[in-house]
């Protein structure tokens, strides 16, 4: 019986092995190629932000690996999926603004950790450290490019029935790009992707809901189909790192992210504590005074929506929070506005 799931692992094998044979460049990382052609096509179109961003590259490369290392906190079964459809092609519908990862959680997503990982790089940059925002910055641009990748977008797991269609489709890319994929050109209007700051909810829901209608491609015309995929890819990462380019110049309420001598009020039982920010995160004080919760001591921010962030303490890898309704850290969840803090 023809099974059209098989025949097309069968093609990807087979391309695959057509592109290998031809392949003259050396191995390389795909995130981190990535990573270089946005960064040329924003020196080609918005040089100046370049300038600022590429004594960061050094340092970014790395970290647009990095998640994907099984020792890594952001490594995790189903962690790097944002998910709009299930792995049948059924429609998923958001909750609360947020489509679910590949275990059918809220967080660890590859959105959640995205949106935490952007407000740290935007945070400590304005701090003053440049290093680990590159870090956190190299993150970011990962989750993105998972985020543009059509198995991350519908559910194709390693632990589903489609997890030979995941890896057998990311086989085919990495033999194509970037050697077999010719450089491409943008314009200003392609770096606007995310101009929109109150959150990246509405890019992001409609980037995943149009990347779940190209599963036909995938079965007609898989080199075009992934070719596409990794153009997007790329004009997105571009976009974020303009975005970010943006954000360095904007105050913290305009530009979302946290700094010294903001306010926050992170804990039921405490008054609203002064922030602070160190190399290691987001540190609160009461007159003067470092406070260490029972909850932790050093907390990243990630911002939701409309200046509204949610609070994980560093060392915390599983996608819990802090709430207003609970003594204890919970799952993140964004229909839940006690989970969402001002930050002022």
């Amino acid at each position: 019986m023809y099974n059209k799931w098989k025949n097309t692992v069968y093609i990807l094998h087979a391309l695959t092995e057509k592109y290998s044979e031809k392949k003259q460049l050396p191995p390389s990382q795909i995130h981190q190629d990535i990573l270089l052609r946005s960064m040329k096509l924003l020196a080609d179109t918005e040089p100046e932000a370049a300038d600022l961003l590429r004594p960061m590259i050094k340092v970014m490369l790395p970290y647009t690996v990095l998640p994907d290392d099984k020792d890594d906190r952001e490594n995790g079964a189903g962690r790097h999926y944002y998910c709009a459809c299930n792995t049948d092609g059924r429609t998923l519908s958001p909750v609360g603004g947020y489509f679910r990862n590949g275990k059918d959680l809220f967080a660890r997503s590859a959105r959640t950790m995205f949106e935490e990982d952007y407000t740290m790089a935007l945070t400590m940059y304005h701090a003053g450290f440049t290093g680990q925002s590159a870090a956190y910055l190299g993150r970011a641009v990962h989750m993105m490019s998972d985020m543009c990748c059509l198995p991350h977008a519908v559910k194709w797991t390693y632990f589903s029935k489609k997890r030979a269609l995941h890896i057998s489709y990311e086989e085919l890319a990495a033999a194509m790009y970037p050697e077999f994929v010719p450089e491409q050109t943008i314009s200003y209007d392609h770096l606007r992707r995310f101009a929109m700051r109150s959150s990246f909810t509405t890019v992001l829901n409609t980037n995943a809901q149009k990347i779940a209608q190209e599963i036909p491609e995938v079965l007609s015309s898989p080199e075009a189909e992934i070719k596409k995929r990794l153009y997007d890819t790329e004009q997105a990462v571009a976009a974020l790192l303009y975005r970010f380019y943006r954000d360095t110049k904007v105050t913290p309420l305009r530009g979302h992210y946290a700094a010294d001598g903001m306010v926050c009020h992170p804990f039921a039982d405490m008054p609203a504590l002064d922030i602070k920010i160190t190399e290691r995160g987001i540190t609160f004080e009461l007159a003067g005074l470092s406070v260490n919760s029972r909850l932790g001591s050093v907390f990243r921010a990630a911002h939701r929506r409309c200046g509204k962030f949610s609070l994980t303490p560093v060392g915390c890898n599983s996608g819990l929070v802090l709430s207003r309704s609970s003594r204890k850290l919970v799952p993140f969840d964004p229909r839940d506005e006690k989970q969402l803090y001002g930050i002022i």
